[in-house]
């Protein structure tokens, strides 16, 4: 380490983000010279340098769980310095990289989901779900939040409380159609069928109804066709939200794999960085993985997952 180099300590303040230039050399403590970070006061330390040649890298944890850190944005570097940092001791795991003071930095989001499917009109656990979603940072819902097309607006009323962007998708018990006219009364809803959105720097798309079609007469089907048509529009990397498992994957009932040929061979295309969905309910709460991409089913209960 260049011994000009010297080091400021700082918090990294909810909502930072962005490319953040090291304009000026820092003392020792001072916040200056690192446009967009401010004081917040208490919590874990990202520690960054200047006066020199030195990036120094540390984790930091924001109350909703979220973990921020510091990387150089390009050069060999990057891919060495966007590691998770132990969170509970963030001052302590510090990182020392020599790159040139010129390098951009930015801060990059280890972002937090509550993810849930099947409902089914449960508006106890609708209101246990609103209660947990202070601990994230996006709400995901898998579909099926109705049964039969019964029930939909009483249980979204119960999601109301959310204060984070919620993003849902329709399962086979209620349609699209519906479930966006029910979706309103939201503050920060998002309905996706064939369709995408992007919260902070992360991309996220969505696919509901039964893949292949379901044996009910009520049931809001999707033929493979169809799903695949959609699926083409997916961004390579996204968290792909689907109501129906991939074939061969979480897709076990009756002795009987349901799962869909088409998401199966779209995950192994688009290598999602995550895949949620329900719709098989004896397979809530298992885990399985299609290439590189992790595959939840994730039931409605509710599960923390990170991107």
């Amino acid at each position: 380490m260049d011994e000009s180099a010297v080091v400021a300590v700082g918090v990294v303040a909810l909502g930072v983000w962005g490319e953040l230039e090291a304009s000026a050399p820092l003392e020792a403590g001072a916040l200056g010279g690192v446009e967009g970070l401010v004081e917040a006061g208490g919590g874990d330390a990202v520690v960054l340098a200047g006066g020199g040649d030195v990036v120094v890298l540390a984790g930091v944890v924001l109350a909703s769980g979220s973990v921020y850190w510091l990387s150089p944005a390009e050069g060999p570097l990057a891919s060495a310095a966007t590691g998770p940092i132990a969170s509970e001791a963030a001052s302590t795991n510090i990182q020392i990289f020599n790159t040139p003071r010129e390098n951009t930095l930015r801060v990059l989001q280890r972002m937090r989901m509550l993810a849930f499917s099947d409902l089914h009109r449960d508006r106890r656990r609708a209101r246990s779900l609103a209660a947990m979603a202070t601990d994230a940072d996006v709400v995901i819902g898998a579909g099926d939040f109705a049964s039969m097309h019964l029930g939909l607006n009483r249980t979204i009323d119960e999601l109301a409380a959310i204060s984070r962007p919620l993003l849902l998708v329709p399962g086979n018990n209620e349609r699209a159609s519906a479930l966006w006219r029910a979706a309103a009364v939201l503050a920060d809803a998002t309905v996706l069928h064939g369709e995408g959105t992007r919260i902070g720097q992360t991309e996220f798309f969505g696919l509901g109804g039964a893949v292949p079609p379901a044996p009910f007469p009520w049931s809001w089907d999707v033929t493979e066709e169809q799903a695949a048509a959609k699926l083409t529009r997916c961004p390579e990397g996204a968290v792909l939200i689907v109501h129906s498992p991939p074939k061969g994957h979480l897709d076990v009932a009756f002795g009987r794999h349901l799962g869909s040929v088409s998401i199966l061979q779209a995950i192994l295309a688009k290598r999602p960085s995550l895949v949620i969905c329900g719709h098989i309910h004896q397979c809530w709460g298992q885990e399985s993985r299609v290439g590189d991409s992790r595959v939840v089913n994730v039931g409605p209960d509710g599960r923390y997952l990170e991107v």
